[in-house]
């Protein structure tokens, strides 16, 4: 399940953790004023050869799901960089066989900066009022962005 409800408030950035499986929409928990950074996903035991895990994602202003990524016994990990806001209502799915679980790593980041320390603003990652973070742009899903699934 998802590990942020652990982490005190202030705690930026933080490691959230999801574990998908197969049928079940996972709903991506983003705490206001945040910023949830996918990182990584792969598989939690191994597929066999003829076996694939697909990933995909679904926010509330498009309910069409979108390929994130296609895992198998040759590829069991894959890196990703999506962003979510707390507005997006986020989901992950997973279409694969029965019993597979898929793991997805994330880390959630501050929206605001403390502007009162400008001593050294080159050494601090950008962040954007538009929900970025770490000098990326939040960006939505939109259908011409991926292939659907």
């Amino acid at each position: 399940m998802c590990t942020q409800s652990d982490a005190r408030p202030m705690d930026f950035p933080s490691f959230v953790g999801y574990a998908l499986e197969v049928g079940k929409a996972k709903e991506l928990a983003v705490r206001a004023g945040s910023t949830l950074a996918l990182k990584q996903v792969a598989l939690s035991k191994p597929l066999k050869p003829n076996e694939m895990a697909v990933v995909s994602v679904s926010t509330v202003t498009s309910k069409t799901q979108f390929v994130v990524c296609t895992l198998s016994a040759a590829t069991p990990q894959s890196v990703v960089e999506l962003m979510f806001s707390p507005s997006d209502g986020g989901k992950l799915h997973l279409s694969a066989p029965k019993g597979c679980t898929v793991h997805v790593s994330a880390a959630q980041f501050a929206d605001d900066v403390d502007d009162d320390d400008e001593s050294d603003v080159s050494a601090r990652p950008s962040r954007r009022r538009d929900g970025g973070a770490c000098g990326m742009p939040r960006v939505g899903v939109r259908h011409t962005d991926m292939m659907s699934h």
